[in-house]
């Protein structure tokens, strides 16, 4: 009875044994299959994303297109408008007016200042 009895139980401790490896070996078999799906998964969404990304940048560089010249066409303008306003006041003298008055300014208070400091 005592060797059967070990017999059984090292019988059902193998047949255990022999169960839990199994089941270890479809774990880790459900695991790396798993891991591929994520892969695959995380490889379309990567695609999905880098397209969307190209595609939103190509439209932003093909709205730039159309702007930019707008934009130099519009700076261009008001350069030319800044110059020939620059070059209308220098042509009636008023800058050359307002340096001139600046400079008598200057003088006057100059000649009170020597004045004053004559006087102490």
């Amino acid at each position: 009875m005592i060797i059967i009895g070990i017999g059984l139980v090292g019988g059902f401790s193998i047949a255990a044994l022999v169960k839990g490896v199994f089941d270890l070996k479809n774990r880790i078999d459900y695991l790396e299959s798993f891991l591929e799906d994520t892969d695959t998964r995380i490889d379309v969404v990567t695609n999905k994303n880098t397209q969307h990304f190209v595609s939103e940048l190509e439209a932003v560089n093909e709205k730039l297109k159309g702007v930019v010249p707008h934009l130099v066409s519009l700076i261009n303008s008001k350069v030319d408008n800044l110059e020939g306003k620059l070059r209308a006041d220098v042509t009636s003298g008023t800058e050359i007016v307002k340096v001139i008055e600046a400079s008598r300014k200057t003088n006057k208070r100059l000649d009170e200042f020597i004045e004053t400091f004559q006087a102490q």
